[in-house]
């Protein structure tokens, strides 16, 4: 996802602001989930990271999920750009996936922040 971040930062006017509001999301910190439980009445709150290994036979299988559906914020994006803005950014994130190197399979590790409380019963 850093890679489609930095890569419409480069290229569109608006890209700079998404990506400060992607990378500067408070929910994926830590610590920052226990207070959204506590106020909605979830005890016992713990944090901790989870990671999330994702494998890719290429960059078109990368990329595809974005352009192609809209999936997630960077196909939200995407989806809302018109169809000539978007080979520049196809372009730069190409060339962050292949970082000099043949397009072949690749693995990405993700860090997603898991909470977990309980809820207590009230008579």
């Amino acid at each position: 996802m850093r890679a489609f971040a930095d890569s419409v930062a480069i290229t569109e006017p608006e890209g700079e602001a998404f990506r400060a509001r992607y990378w500067a999301d408070p929910v994926g910190a830590p610590g920052r989930m226990t207070p959204l439980f506590d106020a909605a009445g979830i005890e016992q709150v713990t944090e901790r990271d989870i990671a999330i290994r994702q494998d890719f036979t290429d960059f078109e299988d990368w990329w595809d999920p974005w352009a192609a559906g809209g999936r997630g914020i960077a196909g939200a994006f995407i989806a809302a750009l018109p169809a000539e803005r978007i080979p520049p950014i196809k372009e730069f994130a190409r060339c962050a996936y292949l970082a000099g190197d043949a397009d072949r399979p690749r693995s990405f590790v993700a860090m997603a922040r898991l909470a977990v409380g309980r809820k207590p019963i009230r008579p």
